[in-house]
């Protein structure tokens, strides 16, 4: 490891840090250490850490603020990079440029008080730009691929805009999955003029509806399982599979919400994996359908 700390610190690599605990970068609160952990403050941070892990074949993850992710308790032999620093934004016209570590909560805001429609889906998704892109998030029957016009990304040793019509959007996917090895660095969005008080008035009511029915304030990664259709959901699922409450020491099936998965304070990566585990094999033995997990799980065998 040393070797491998000395060789980026020659490369003028920032904020570099051995042995960092990820429970403190993820919104489970869990995760074991990183062997290093890079807090990328800039795209060459990114770009010149990926280069070095690629030519000596050293494992990477990048990680923005940390929700929609699963990270196993045991060391991540390799080297994590952080973008979350990278979250300057610009506003021209109805064109937002924002770089992935934008707040996607907060810049659903920004974009309202700009009097610009298209993200008030957005408002209660908790996570950043590059997230967002990378799972399609989305609510209220709307995702980012209908406001994204092209993505910046870090992919073959150079960086390369791809219009939308080449990411393959799909519910909850996109060409990202499919290709890990590409790094969303920033995205170009395009939205819609409109009054800026009922975009307003409409984030501020799907914001009471959250509030209301969500585990919102709890330790968790927002939905857990991928909604099997559009007419099937899987808060339902696990419903009829009696499993709202039901706990493996401290992670639970949210009372609230029984698609949200919740630490309760105290518990592990692998109570929050193995009940994830429980609950797709329960839901399949009730209703014969497999549910497929919205959060990634990462380190695990």
């Amino acid at each position: 490891m040393n070797n491998i700390l000395e060789d980026l610190k020659k490369l003028n690599i920032n904020n570099l840090i051995e042995n960092e605990p990820l429970y403190k970068h993820t919104t489970f609160k869990v995760g074991g250490p990183a062997m290093i952990f890079v807090d990328a403050i800039d795209l060459s941070d990114v770009t010149k850490t990926i280069d070095y892990c690629l030519t000596n074949n050293i494992k990477y993850f990048i990680l923005g603020n940390g929700s929609n992710v699963l990270i196993s308790d045991k060391l991540f032999d390799g080297i994590i990079i952080s973008t979350k620093k990278l979250n300057s934004y610009e506003i021209n016209n109805n064109m937002v440029y924002a770089m992935c570590g934008v707040n996607l909560i907060s810049l659903a805001y920004i974009s309202a008080e700009e009097g610009l429609s298209g993200l008030e889906f957005a408002s209660g998704i908790p996570g950043c730009v590059g997230g967002s892109i990378y799972m399609n998030a989305g609510a209220y029957k709307k995702e980012m691929a209908n406001v994204v016009k092209e993505v910046l990304v870090y992919k073959d040793g150079k960086l390369e805009w791809i219009p939308k019509e080449d990411l393959s959007f799909t519910y909850r996917n996109s060409i990202f999955q499919k290709h890990r090895e590409w790094v969303i660095l920033a995205v170009n969005l395009e939205l819609e003029y409109a009054n800026k008080d009922v975009i307003i008035e409409l984030i501020e009511h799907r914001k009471s509806k959250r509030l209301a029915t969500q585990p919102i304030g709890a330790y968790c990664a927002g939905s857990t399982f991928k909604n099997p259709s559009n007419e099937i959901f899987s808060w339902q699922l696990i419903d009829e599979a009696n499993l709202r409450g039901y706990k493996i020491n401290d992670a639970q099936v949210s009372m609230k919400h029984s698609n949200f998965i919740i630490n309760r304070d105290r518990a592990s990566a692998s109570d929050i994996y193995n009940l994830i585990c429980l609950v797709k094999k329960r839901v399949l033995e009730k209703s014969n359908i497999e549910l497929h997990e919205e959060v990634e799980l990462v380190n695990f065998d």
